[in-house]
Formats: structure tokens, C-alpha cells, sequence
């Protein structure tokens, strides 16, 4: 436990010197495979609980939202702004989980996603699409709560605690950059990278509004925080957790070890793509990124209302 506090101070440390550095790196080095891992996971933990009508509507709503970022990243012209499009593609996965509900729980499902609906739809479009793109990177932690019991819960909750909430917030009051200009340390900017100013990359979290605010770097840095944490949740805790309970059938192992070697394959043409050209890679990046951040609600919300029972030998 102390090993890992000490790894989220020292994670901490490294984005209030870097945090444009750390975002790059991390981004870069394990945006790819984190998508694999997590939709793997999600596949094998989830995919014999849920209704097969309910995966077809998911699977579509999910490739109409794709579609939408190709054709911006394209340079086409939707009818309507991206940001508002995604947030209706929101909502209706939240819609067609909680009409697939239990009857006894529909209708508590139901107050949920109108009042998720009023929030989101409530705000500007742009601060509800970076409130999300903060809160996707706490999610880890609905997938440890969801998976573990007992003793073993109540230790990975807290130590989530410290890593996905005591932390970030002590880097959004710039805690650690007062130890940091204590230590004489200097802040790394890291423009030789040619990846930009962090300016370039506030549009990762922060909404236009907030990046002229004098704790706009602040949340930057916090977010990426979260964004490492993130990334060590789902490449590092949830393959250890993924044997017990899962719902994949049994396959050869040709195809056992087809969907890596694609993913790996795929994971280094993208490195090879954000060193030659940042921005590009981070869009392209970006449609398979908001595949799975976008199916974790809907999820999340089968979970907690029933549409996703638990299997039979779920693990204590």
C-alpha cells in the first residue's frame, strides 16, 4: 500500500514539473493498449450478462458516434455540432440500458438517465464534454468496486481514494508545486518536443471558458494525473482480476492470439503516428478513445439497476 502511495505522490510530482511531458508520454506510450485492455475486459466481465437486443443497440448508437468523429476528422460537415451529437449519443445509450432494466428497477433507471439528461443537456455543450472527459478517467475505480468484496474492496477503494481524489486535488491547489519551488526544481515545459504549448492540449479536458482562468494549468494537471492513474488501473490491476468470473467461452489459439497481435500492430503504427505527427494521431486516437469511454456509462448503469446481473460464481 505505501509502495503505491508513493507512486501516486511521485506520478503527482512528475506532471506539476511536466505535465504536458507526462500527458504526451503517457498518451502516446499507452493510449492504444489501454483501449484494448479495457474493452477486452468489459467483453469478458460483461459480455454473457447483458441482453443481446441491448449489445445491438449499443454496438450501433456506438458506431454512429465513431462515424460522427471520421467524418469532423475527415473534414465533413455534420448537421449539427459534434459536441451536442455525442452528448445525444450519450443519452440514448443511457436511454435504451435503463428501458432494459428490470421492472421493479425501470423506473429508478429511468429518474437516472433524466436526470443525467438535465444536467448535460443543461450546460454548454463543450463543459459537459470535458466534465466527462475527467470523470471517464475516474472509472477504474467503478470496475474495482464492481469486482471486488470485502476486505479486498475496502483496500483498493482506499487507496483509489488517495490516487483518483486526494491527489488531484492536492494538485489542483498547486501543493506540489510549492514543494516543487521549494525543492528549486524547474518547471519542463517541453516545447522541443513539437507537440505544442500545454495551451495546444487544454482541449483534452478543459472547456474553452476555463482556459484563460487562472487554475486552468492546475486542472490540466490534475486531469492528467487522473489520466496515469487511469492507465495504471486497466494495464495493471483489471488482467489480474480478469480470470474468475468472465464469460468468454473457450477459443482456439490462433484466435486467442489474434485480437493482441492486431492490437499491437496497430499500437505501434499509432506510436509510430503521434511521433511524426502529434495532433493527427491524437484524433485518430480519439474515435476508438471515445468508443470506450462512451460504452462505460451505459454499462455502469446496467450494473447498478439490474440489466447486467451478476454471473452465478462471482468471486467474494
Amino acid at each position: 500500500m505505501i509502495a503505491l502511495v508513493a507512486l501516486a505522490v511521485g506520478t503527482a510530482l512528475a506532471v506539476a514539473a511536466a505535465p504536458l511531458v507526462v500527458y504526451a508520454a503517457t498518451l502516446a506510450l499507452f493510449g492504444w493498449a489501454h483501449v484494448v485492455v479495457e474493452m477486452r475486459y468489459v467483453r469478458d466481465r460483461f459480455a454473457g450478462r447483458l441482453d443481446r437486443r441491448l449489445v445491438v443497440a449499443w454496438l450501433a448508437l456506438l458506431a454512429a458516434l465513431a462515424a460522427s468523429r471520421v467524418v469532423a476528422l475527415a473534414g465533413g460537415v455534420l448537421p449539427w455540432p459534434r459536441p451536442l451529437g455525442e452528448l445525444v449519443a450519450l443519452l440514448a445509450l443511457l436511454l435504451v440500458t435503463a428501458r432494459a432494466a428490470p421492472p421493479a428497477a425501470r423506473g429508478a433507471s429511468l429518474l437516472v438517465v433524466g436526470g443525467a439528461s438535465a444536467l448535460l443537456l443543461g450546460l454548454p455543450p463543450a463543459v459537459a464534454m470535458a466534465l466527462l472527459a475527467i470523470a471517464h478517467n475516474v472509472t477504474p475505480v467503478a470496475f474495482l468496486a464492481e469486482r471486488l468484496r470485502g476486505e479486498e474492496r475496502r483496500r483498493a477503494l482506499l487507496l483509489a481514494a488517495i490516487a483518483f481524489g486526494v491527489v488531484p486535488l492536492l494538485l489542483f491547489l498547486g501543493a506540489f508545486d510549492v514543494v516543487l519551488a521549494r525543492l528549486g526544481v524547474p518547471l519542463f515545459a517541453g516545447d522541443f518536443l513539437a507537440i505544442g504549448d500545454v495551451s495546444d492540449h487544454h482541449s483534452a479536458f478543459l472547456a474553452p471558458a476555463w482556459r484563460e482562468q487562472p487554475w486552468s494549468a492546475r486542472l490540466f494537471a490534475a486531469a492528467v494525473h487522473l489520466q496515469c492513474a487511469h492507465y495504471f488501473v486497466v494495464l495493471h490491476v483489471l488482467p489480474r482480476l480478469a480470470g474468475a468470473g468472465a464469460a468468454e467461452a473457450p477459443r482456439s489459439s490462433a484466435r486467442r492470439l489474434a485480437l493482441p497481435a492486431v492490437a499491437v500492430a496497430a499500437g505501434g503504427a499509432l506510436l509510430l503516428a503521434f511521433v511524426r505527427d502529434f495532433g493527427l494521431a491524437r484524433s485518430l486516437y480519439g474515435v476508438a478513445a471515445a468508443v470506450h469511454a462512451w460504452i462505460e456509462w451505459p454499462l455502469f448503469l446496467a450494473v447498478a439497476f439490474g440489466a447486467a446481473p451478476l454471473p452465478m460464481r462471482s468471486v467474494a
